[in-house]
């Protein structure tokens, strides 16, 4: 609520040097490049900052044109493209590199724009809007964005390394590489709260129930137990 962005030392639980001041609003998003040296934030005045995150300082002036909140900000796979979402119902593009638009704002959808994410491959762009809608996109550097498919009810957007995964509110929509994999409804058990694949991609954490099922196989989804 002040404004300011803080790194912390995640084993010492320590802050590192000063916070960051450059927004006016709050910040309502952060995302590391995948090289760990810049830091992206969106806040709700409307920009976006980037930072080198190894001297604490900022990389040129603030990014402006959302005209509201910028709910979310991610990295493409290589760095070089920085995607936005905000409350004008946009998706935009910049040049993570030269802190510069790519194109015109995509103004294809009907609610804002909370969250976005890349696939690992970086083909694929995936939003999600305020009324449960998410919209898969399908992107190449420097042309506009196609949709690829669109869907309702989405609880979470995860996207680990190798695993582009989306959570839906009783299902599970998974895209791995080429494959889709449908989650049948009777082994839906009532899970509740959000869902968490841990580092090595293995495990599912939620609240209530859990149901552990064997993602190694195209062809299906296998359930291999149950924890209450």
């Amino acid at each position: 609520s002040d404004h300011t962005i803080r790194l912390w030392d995640a084993e010492a639980g320590s802050p590192i040097g000063e916070p960051l001041r450059g927004h006016e609003g709050w910040v309502q998003s952060l995302a590391f490049s995948p090289d760990g040296k810049t830091l992206a934030s969106g806040s709700s005045d409307g920009t976006i900052c980037l930072w080198d995150a190894e001297a604490g300082s900022p990389i040129g002036e603030p990014l402006r044109g959302p005209k509201g909140w910028v709910r979310s900000v991610a990295f493409s796979p290589d760095g070089k493209t920085l995607a936005s979402g905000s409350d004008d119902a946009t998706i935009r593009l910049w040049d993570a590199e030269a802190g510069s638009p790519i194109g015109e704002p995509h103004r294809g959808h009907e609610g804002r724009v909370w969250s976005v994410a890349f696939s690992p491959d970086g083909k694929t762009l995936t939003s999600e809007l305020n009324n449960g809608t998410t919209c898969l996109w399908e992107y190449y550097p420097h042309q506009p964005l196609k949709l690829i498919s669109s869907f309702s009810t989405l609880i979470s957007n995860v996207l680990p390394p190798h695993l582009f995964r989306l959570t839906i509110k009783q299902q599970w929509i998974m895209y791995h590489d080429a494959h889709i994999h449908w989650l049948p409804l009777e082994y839906y058990r009532g899970i509740t709260g959000g869902r968490v694949f841990l580092a090595d991609h293995l495990v599912i954490l939620a609240s209530c129930s859990v149901t552990f099922f064997d993602v190694s196989q195209a062809l299906s989804l296998e359930p291999l137990s149950l924890l209450q």
